[in-house]
């Protein structure tokens, strides 16, 4: 009777420490999914950094993974830099930058 009470304990107990990896073996993993996203500046033609890699100029399509990502579009010295922190999610997003000029206007006579 002790023995057969035992055999249990000891059935259970591998059980027990076996349960984790099997069910992490049936657990299916998620693909990542990257988002579409449409990068755009006025003025046109502005370079594109994307968390400090450079992607190319504007218009540009581009996918990034969910997530915060920094945005930097540059365009020369005539432009201020435009930087934000972007918040991808899993839906298709549009960002258009409005570069502000650095040229002063022309003094009023």
């Amino acid at each position: 009777m002790r023995t057969k009470i035992l055999l249990a304990l000891l059935a259970l107990v591998v059980m027990i420490a076996v349960a984790p990896v099997l069910i992490a073996e049936k657990t299916p993993t998620t693909p990542r999914v990257d988002t579409r996203v449409l990068l755009d500046s006025r003025p046109d033609s502005a370079e594109i950094r994307v968390d400090g890699k450079f992607i190319g100029t504007t218009p540009v399509e581009y996918r990034l993974t969910p997530g915060v990502h920094r945005l930097e579009m540059t365009r020369g010295n005539r432009f201020s830099p435009w930087v934000r922190d972007l918040s991808v999610s899993e839906v298709p997003t549009r960002v258009t930058a409005l570069l502000e000029s650095n040229e002063n206007p022309c003094p009023a006579k």
